[in-house]
């Protein structure tokens, strides 16, 4: 009997933790493809069967993904400073990708650089020559800027766009291209719904 409860326990064990690579593998498969959306609805629906680190990995590339620059650097310096030996290469090189992206939509090309020179200098042979060149060639561009002030936005009262429609029944609005009056078409909804 004894021998039994035993089988039976490995054998779930087994099973979890199959059911856990397979799910892991799925969600890497949607990253690699760019599926974030999909991949958000899927972690919410099986977060529980992922590990407290895998959890914040796959939080921080989602955050990238969803523009929350900052919250996904939070998340990447916690799983690099107290979690990197818990990962791969292959996801720390991931999450530096991520600190760039983050980076550079902040306007902080300083540390865009700084996790340029990180993902160069640390995981170089994971990529293509094609791709360490342009890292090379970006990281490049961000210390070039790493002494600017970031970019700012300033409002100072509500704008209207004034919208017109074409003969095509096409919506444009009215824009100024070097020194030039054009119309820009906005792409109907039907074609992209929400």
């Amino acid at each position: 009997m004894k021998k039994i409860f035993l089988y039976l326990l490995v054998l779930s064990n087994f099973s979890i933790a199959q059911d856990k690579m397979q799910l892991v593998n799925r969600f890497n498969k949607l990253c690699n493809e760019k599926q974030f959306f999909i991949l958000n609805r899927e972690m919410k629906q099986s977060v529980e069967m992922l590990d407290y680190v895998q959890q914040l990995y796959y939080g921080a590339i989602l955050d990238n993904a969803f523009n929350r620059p900052e919250a996904s650097n939070k998340t990447i310096l916690k799983l690099l400073s107290e979690y990197k030996n818990l990962m791969t290469d292959s996801m720390k090189a991931r999450l530096l990708e991520c600190r760039i992206n983050n980076s550079v939509n902040l306007f902080d090309y300083k540390d865009a650089a700084a996790a340029t020179d990180s993902l160069i200098g640390r995981y170089a042979y994971l990529y293509e020559k094609d791709y360490k060149d342009e890292l090379v060639n970006s990281g490049l561009i961000w210390k070039a800027a790493s002494n600017l002030q970031p970019q700012e936005v300033s409002v100072r009262a509500d704008s209207r766009i004034v919208v017109k429609k074409d003969i095509a029944n096409l919506s444009n609005i009215g824009v100024i291209l070097n020194g030039s009056p054009e119309q820009f078409i906005l792409i109907p909804e039907q074609i992209f719904p929400r």
